[in-house]
């Protein structure tokens, strides 16, 4: 005689057992989980892992003659998978997907462009946007399958232009302005100076680089070199040599003008030899008093000292007027 069934199969299915010879008086079928069964074509119906086994079948024929068989029935788990993946990513990072652990179990992944791979957790450096979509993940246990999709967003990196104007003559005068694209708003801004505005003035030469950060934490950084350009690089000081500090808002003080000056030390005397002025700041002026109390019209005499930015110095004296 002849058994048989249509194992392996999954839990969930139906397991059909086949005995033979045809025409027999009687059919027993007898298995696990306290199986049994006079059909001589038995059907299981949503099996489980439980119906897994040797099963028997015992046959009588017209003579009374008995015959029994075996046949051994597996009944596998059915895997369930999950997929996820660290979503959402921006372009040029890494994406990583991942499946549960299930013991035994092949996992093959599928995505866009014809993207495949049969590891659990793969990982897809340098994405670009063309990476974004659905990616499925069939976990298998013989012929037993189980799916699971997650869908992925890949969002662009913000486009980072700088534009810079270069610095004249030392005198810090350098801009650099930014222009970003396909960035999502709002943009942080974050130069190397440490200042977070989106355009920088008055900068002197040197490397200049800004990260740019969106809403959705992407990041990109770009540098630019600011230049100091040697173009009629005139640098002086000088001192009026007559103010009328009446209050009348016009030449009420004399300061120290000038172009390129690092440092000063600009000292005020009177015809007996007193300080009644001194000060390191360009155009910080005299007003023409002394110990609070103004003074009269006369003839006092200075002494200018100091550097410029391209470290030469300068040194001069000479009489201003006061005039009232």
């Amino acid at each position: 005689m002849l058994v048989s069934s249509n194992s392996p199969i999954c839990e969930g299915q139906t397991l059909n057992l086949t005995g033979g010879p045809n025409a027999m008086i009687s059919y027993a079928w007898t298995g696990p989980n306290s199986f049994s069964s006079t059909q001589q074509n038995p059907n299981i119906n949503n099996a489980t892992t439980a119906a897994s086994g040797v099963y028997t079948l015992s046959v009588t024929d017209n003579n009374n003659c008995n015959s029994s068989a075996t046949v051994n029935v597996l009944v596998a788990q059915q895997p369930t998978v999950t997929a996820s993946a660290n979503t959402p990513i921006c372009e040029g990072q890494t994406l990583q997907l991942s499946a549960n652990n299930i013991v035994g179990v092949s996992y093959v992944w599928n995505g866009p462009g014809s993207y495949s791979s049969n590891q659990q957790n793969p990982g897809i450096p340098g994405v670009s946007l063309s990476n974004n979509g659905t990616y499925t993940v069939t976990a298998s246990i013989g012929s037993c399958t189980s799916n699971s999709s997650v869908n992925v967003t890949v969002h662009p990196i913000p486009v980072v232009t700088l534009i810079k104007e270069d610095d004249t003559c030392m005198l810090s005068l350098g801009i650099v302005q930014s222009n970003i694209s396909n960035g999502a708003n709002p943009i942080n801004y974050l130069w190397n100076t440490g200042a977070t505005t989106a355009n920088l003035v008055n900068v002197s030469a040197g490397i200049y680089s800004l990260t740019v950060t969106d809403a959705n934490n992407c990041v990109n950084t770009a540098s630019v070199s600011v230049l100091n350009l040697e173009i009629e690089c005139v640098f002086f000081v000088y001192v009026a040599n007559a103010f009328t500090p009446n209050a009348d808002g016009v030449n009420d003080i004399i300061p120290v003008h000038g172009r390129g000056v690092e440092q000063v030390k600009f000292t005020i005397f009177n015809r007996w030899g007193n300080k009644v002025f001194e000060t390191n700041q360009l155009n910080d002026g005299w007003d023409g008093t002394f110990k609070g109390e103004p003074q009269n019209s006369g003839l006092f005499v200075y002494m200018l000292e100091g550097t410029f930015i391209n470290g030469k110095t300068f040194k001069e004296n000479g009489d201003i007027v006061l005039i009232k």
